[in-house]
């Protein structure tokens, strides 16, 4: 037992008064009770506010900081034996961006509208993002530094902020700001230095990223002690890029862990490169099983985020004797998390956003100070929590508008259990689309994750709902199987959730093609996008109205009565819907401008919201070509097929047609038929680069490609190509004629 000393010098840090103290140590010599203390007062109080570090890294899943692992990095394992670790807390956007505009607002992504990466991404789902609008929306007027500094802290952010480029003005809250940009791990990176004067320092940095993180840590908390006011206490946000991959696979590996993790392994998770995924949502069926090649690539990139997380390790030691040696330790809090977990090939996935607990769920450790055991708490936390505690921490006003909620009380008191839980539900969200190595994926969903269970209502009007206690690795999507009553009950508890949590009751209208970044159309545009209320999608309608002429399209001719039409709504109201519309226009001359209108409502056809886009005509086709295969090519078993489409309005989407001479039928991507039939493939819009793969049964097949450019025209079939699937042939080569 610590010596009665220590335990009186630690109560007068924490506790509130004498009274309590004294009760306090009462209890601990009579009990016994060693290193982890109780409070009567759930809430932490202490008589000088802690200073208070937060580390959250890129791309850390759970996994790659177990046990197991930690056996490699010494001083991060020091810092979870000491800390209480939440087993159980997820982000409510496993997306880089949007998941950090959560964290500083301690908001839903639905509150922040903070739902992209960048602004106008093709891959956004007509939502928006980026660290421009996080500032243009005055969302960083209100933000978490901002809290803190009005309660009389001393802010520094180092490290990575957001994406996306923005004017280069200080940001609100922050008294020292030194973000990293680009995914640069080695060489020239780009570092932007705001200094309390307005100076700004704008140039590169040369060096290995995470020990110019360190460095300019180190050298920020040297100036606190230096010039600060000793009687005000710091808040410390420290954003390393590690572990994510980026520009990790083309870096150098710093020479002193060359010889590091040459024997890893990825996790062997049942979920692995699952077999069977028909019971699961479109996004997933349409991905394909890795291939050795794709699963020795994540080999290595598994490898290289445990050396990225050898600088973490470093990092974090160093810092911690910096905070020691300034004599700040015994009132310094430190908390490590990540913005998301990442996924390495389970369910035959890599990388983020999918509504899976291993991309949801995020350490959460909480180092608090005098404290030297570990502790693991199971409660249900959101990662918006975590401002939120912050926020309690430190004694500065939460804002009415935050949806996370304090766990202080989870910290000082060891003997609340997951009933006494500060939240029964975490809501997840997603809006941006992913790629695969066959076509993108839209991944638009809602999903609630409840102690032991997850559900999730995609756009598409596709279901899922996992029991984690029985399956913990997604295996078996069971919302089939479910009656109609507990159907019923898990989409009305989630629309609950949605609904009590928006600030904004309203419908969101987007268009997703075409797109600011592309606005052209052509006779047969096809019109997508998506809907979305708390209150429940209901219609959606739309108009197109000609700008020379002031007539709009009723779907037939052009009229000078203003015309609405229905889009079409495939899939039952939710949350999220996608709808879609083919209005075919006729008698325009190229270079027309038009006005898209979009109107969405909620159920009760209230809170329509408008969408506008002006789009300008065009009506010439693309040409499309294919390079991969050619007519004399064989494959052991996955074809490997590319090519070009060139248009001068840019492209968007290429599909094949796979036909077997043999038995006479056409892929559609999951199976063999007899209907014609074809699959999507990979597009780079800017270039017009595409390419796919496929596994097929050995075989002779004729290759043929389409093409869509950016106004919706499809082109006509290119010149046919052939090629043979030979489980004889050792790798991929050049055959004679007897393929043609």
């Amino acid at each position: 037992m610590r010596e009665l000393r220590e335990v009186v010098q630690e109560l007068r840090r924490f506790s509130r008064n004498a009274v309590i103290a004294i009760a306090a140590v009462m209890s601990l010599v009579a009990s016994g009770v060693g290193a982890m203390l109780r409070f009567d007062e759930h809430e932490p109080q202490v008589d000088r506010k802690p200073n208070i570090v937060l580390i959250n890294l890129d791309d850390c899943d759970v996994d790659l900081v177990d046990d197991e692992k930690l056996k490699h990095f010494p001083n991060l394992s020091e810092l979870a034996k000491t800390s209480t670790r939440f087993t159980n807390c997820h982000v409510t956007t496993p997306l880089c961006g949007p998941s950090r505009a959560c964290l500083f607002r301690s908001q839903y992504a639905h509150n922040t509208g903070y739902r992209t990466n960048r602004a106008n991404l093709d891959v956004g789902s007509g939502f928006t993002g980026g660290t421009q609008y996080f500032m243009d929306s005055g969302l960083a007027a209100d933000q978490l530094p901002v809290w803190m500094k009005r309660a009389g802290y001393h802010t520094m952010l180092v490290g990575k902020y957001f994406q996306g480029k923005t004017e280069h003005v200080p940001v609100p809250g922050w008294d020292r700001f030194i973000a990293l940009g680009g995914n640069r791990y080695i060489g020239r990176i780009a570092r932007f230095n705001f200094f309390p004067d307005g100076k700004i320092d704008i140039g590169p940095v040369h060096g290995y990223r995470t020990e110019i993180e360190t460095d300019d840590v180190v050298g920020l908390l040297d100036e606190y002690a230096s010039e600060g006011d000793p009687e005000k206490p710091f808040f410390l946000y420290l954003a390393p890029v590690a572990p994510h991959v980026g520009a990790l696979n083309e870096d150098p590996v710093p020479e002193k862990w060359k010889d590091r993790f040459l024997d890893v392994k990825l996790p062997s998770s049942a979920s692995f490169n699952e077999d069977d995924v028909s019971d699961k949502p479109v996004a997933y069926r349409d991905t394909l099983k890795l291939s050795e090649k794709e699963v020795a690539a994540l080999v290595v990139s598994q490898r290289r985020r445990l050396i990225a997380m050898s600088g973490v390790d470093e990092m974090v030691q160093r810092i911690r004797k910096k905070i020691a040696d300034l004599g700040l330790e015994e009132n310094t809090i430190v908390i490590l998390t990540s913005d998301h977990g990442y996924l390495m090939g389970e369910h035959r996935m890599h990388g983020k956003s999918f509504p899976l607990i291993k991309a949801t769920q995020v350490p959460l450790w909480v180092h608090w100070p005098g404290v030297t055991t570990s502790r693991n708490a199971g409660q249900l936390l959101a990662h918006i929590d975590i401002s939120a505690t912050v926020a309690d921490l430190g004694g500065a006003s939460i804002p009415d508008f935050a949806d996370g909620r304090s766990f202080s009380k989870l910290l000082t008191d060891d003997s609340i259990t997951a009933a006494d839980a500060i939240r029964q539900s975490v809501l997840v969200e997603n809006w941006e689309s992913r790629l695969n190595s066959v076509s993108k994926r839209k991944i638009v969903y809602s999903s609630m994750i409840r102690p032991g269970s997850m559900y999730t209502q995609w756009a598409t009007g596709e279901k899922e709902y996992y029991d984690l206690e029985s399956d913990p690795h997604q295996l078996e999507n069971e919302f089939a199987n479910l009656s109609a009553a507990e159907k019923s009950s898990l989409r009305a508890e989630l629309h609950s959730i949605r609904l009590n949590s928006s600030q904004d009751a309203g419908t969101t209208a987007t268009l997703s093609f075409p797109t600011v970044n592309r606005s052209y159309f052509g006779p047969e545009t096809e019109l997508e996008g998506f809907a979305e209320s708390a209150a429940q999608v209901g219609p959606v309608t739309y108009s197109i109205k000609r700008k020379q002429t002031g007539e709009f399209w009723d779907g037939t001719a052009w009229s000078q009565q203003p015309t609405r039409m229905p889009a079409e709504q495939p899939v039952e109201a939710g949350l999220l819907r996608e709808w879609h519309a083919r209005p075919r226009v006729k008698g325009l001359d190229p270079g027309e401008v038009l006005s898209i209108e979009v109107h969405a409502a909620d159920a009760s056809e209230r809170q329509a919201s408008i969408r506008k886009l002006d789009v300008i005509y065009d009506s010439s086709p693309p040409v499309v070509r294919i390079s991969r295969p050619n007519n004399q090519m064989g494959y052991p078993e996955f074809a490997n097929f590319g090519g070009m489409i060139e248009d001068d309005r840019g492209s968007d989407d290429v599909k094949l047609s796979i036909f077997n001479l043999d038995t006479l039928e056409y892929f559609n991507g999951s199976e063999w038929t007899t209907d014609e039939s074809q699959v999507s493939v990979l597009v780079n819009t800017e270039t017009g680069r595409w390419h796919t793969r496929h596994p097929l049964p050995e075989g002779r097949y004729e290759i043929k490609a389409f093409g869509k450019d950016a106004a919706g025209n499809w082109s006509a079939a290119s010149e046919p190509v052939r090629c043979l699937v030979d489980r004889s042939l050792q790798r991929k080569r050049m055959l004679d004629d007897e393929i043609r």
